[in-house]
């Protein structure tokens, strides 16, 4: 399961992809080598990309430049299996999306610190169960 996910991070739209346990996350990006942020509104693209997962009967959600998805507790080899065809389609369907809207622009330096600052500072404020 693990190589299969990091194995995600071959596709154009996904900047890294890692998994932790039974939780997983898929990074977006413009640009692989920079791993840079969207140009577009913030959440514009992980909404695009949610409304593919929901299109596709998966569950996943949004957080800033990544999609979570907490696997399920129970997993045959052929859910497995369903689920990646299904994740492969979403990012295939929301990459197509995002180069027709011409959002695979990245965002300028200054609005990626902009980005960051706001992500800190969410992580702040967090309860501190996270």
């Amino acid at each position: 399961m693990k190589e299969k996910w990091e194995a995600l991070a071959d596709h154009p739209l996904v900047g890294e992809a890692k998994i932790v346990g039974m939780m997983a996350a898929i990074a977006r990006t413009p640009d692989k080598a920079s791993r840079a942020q969207f140009a577009s509104k913030p959440g514009t693209v992980g909404y695009i990309c949610r409304d593919r997962c929901f299109a596709n009967n998966l569950i996943m959600r949004h957080v800033g430049n990544r999609m979570i998805i907490s696997l399920p507790l129970v997993l045959t080899p052929a859910d497995i299996d369903e689920m990646f065809v299904r994740i492969y389609k979403l990012l295939d369907e929301a990459h197509a999306e995002i180069i027709a809207q011409r959002l695979r622009k990245v965002a300028a330096s200054a609005d990626r610190k902009r980005h960051q600052g706001t992500l800190r500072a969410a992580r702040k404020s967090r309860p501190s169960f996270y």
